[in-house]
């Protein structure tokens, strides 16, 4: 029976787990200290450079017994959480996402060196995408020239069933000074190549096609890619910015990304 509690060195590796389920970072800049250094005496990310034999042992009363439950192989190029345990500096635990944990029992494997790890280095996460989305360059839709903006989500032009515009489309416009009134704005929009007067009451063409849900979440019915997405100038994208999709009926959908300032990509990400 090993003499070390590991009660501690449990927790140490589950929340090392959290981690690595966000951004890992490499664990030394230059190769690994060897097996005596105190740099093990916490949980480490690494990667094996050999295969490894790796025994689940029964704990009692938190402490690592010599009764063995099973035994499994680590292949070559396998990404674990590893921590020195007992006192001879020969024995590591383990936690990888190929051995079964649960809380009778633990992971070792009896290794003398350090030989069996090299530096863990995050590999970039499959099918991100890169921002291709535009800034809107205005707040308000002056009166002095035609800009590009997009009629507002919930509001239609002309027949409802067969609408002229609908909101969120796309539309060239300026503001009509002279007919506008506090509470009840005039647009002139081009349609169809012809200047339409359209009142909209308290509403307006908006620069960006995206609603600002709060300080690091936006919503679209585009993805973070697309060329027609346009967000505000001053909404600053860091990293876990989430980017929720919008059906065609402007009804949320499950699907959406989150953005990893690391790789400077959204990756996919599903809502409840």
């Amino acid at each position: 029976m090993y003499t070390l509690k590991l009660k501690k060195a449990i927790l140490t590796i589950g929340s090392a787990l959290l981690v690595s389920a966000s951004v890992a970072t490499n664990i030394s800049a230059d190769g690994l200290p060897n097996n005596n250094s105190k740099y093990w005496n916490k949980a480490r990310l690494v990667t094996t450079s050999r295969s490894i034999n790796a025994q689940q042992m029964k704990l009692k009363k938190g402490m690592i017994t010599n009764q063995k439950v099973t035994s499994s192989k680590l292949k070559n190029n396998s990404d674990l959480y590893v921590r020195r345990v007992g006192n001879n500096h020969k024995e590591w635990l383990l936690f990888s996402n190929s051995l079964k944990q649960n809380k009778q029992s633990v992971w070792i494997t009896k290794q003398k060196d350090t030989k069996w790890i090299k530096k863990y280095v995050q590999k970039e996460p499959k099918g991100g995408l890169t921002s291709n989305f535009s800034r809107a360059s205005f707040e308000h839709v002056p009166s002095d020239k035609y800009v590009n903006a997009f009629f507002p989500e919930g509001s239609y032009l002309g027949d409802k069933d067969n609408p002229t515009i609908k909101g969120g489309q796309a539309i060239s416009v300026k503001k009509e000074d002279s007919d506008s009134k506090p509470d009840n704005n005039t647009y002139l929009i081009m349609v169809k190549g012809q200047a339409t007067k359209v009142n909209m009451g308290k509403g307006e063409p908006t620069p960006y096609n995206i609603i600002n849900v709060q300080d690091k979440m936006i919503v679209s019915k585009n993805t973070p890619e697309d060329s027609q997405a346009v967000i505000p100038m001053n909404f600053n994208v860091t990293n876990g910015t989430l980017w929720r999709i919008l059906d065609e009926n402007g009804k949320l959908t499950k699907n959406g990304y989150s953005y990893n300032a690391k790789y400077q990509k959204w990756f996919p990400v599903t809502f409840k």
